[in-house]
């Protein structure tokens, strides 16, 4: 479940609400050349965070697990993707296969 705990965007359930605000941190302040690498449905793999992330227009990405989803930004930096939900940042890299490890955040791959 996701929740709003302050302004920091949590999954409590898994790991202590302090370490999940960092997961959905995967917000990316927009900075670099914006979004030109990623676009459209990423499915989070076995193990990762929440079900899916959702790069759209305008820098925007939400972030989906169960019924709940959460807004936030992103931007681009060579091949790392910043992401911002709330006031948690995280990142995550953008590999070969068409996948993004994001480290803790699990690896989401871009859905065809």
């Amino acid at each position: 479940m996701i929740e709003w705990v302050g302004k920091a965007l949590t999954r409590c359930g898994r790991v202590s609400c302090g370490i999940a605000a960092l997961a959905l941190a995967a917000t990316v302040t927009a900075c670099g050349s914006g979004g030109g690498g990623v676009s459209g449905e990423y499915v989070g793999q076995a193990g990762a965070w929440v079900d899916k992330l959702v790069f759209g227009p305008g820098n925007e990405v939400r972030a989906f697990d169960g019924g709940d989803s959460a807004a936030g930004v992103f931007g681009i930096e060579g091949k790392e993707i910043l992401l911002t939900i709330g006031t948690d940042r995280d990142k995550l890299t953008i590999v070969g296969n068409g996948c993004l490890d994001g480290g803790h955040l699990g690896t989401y791959c871009k859905r065809q």
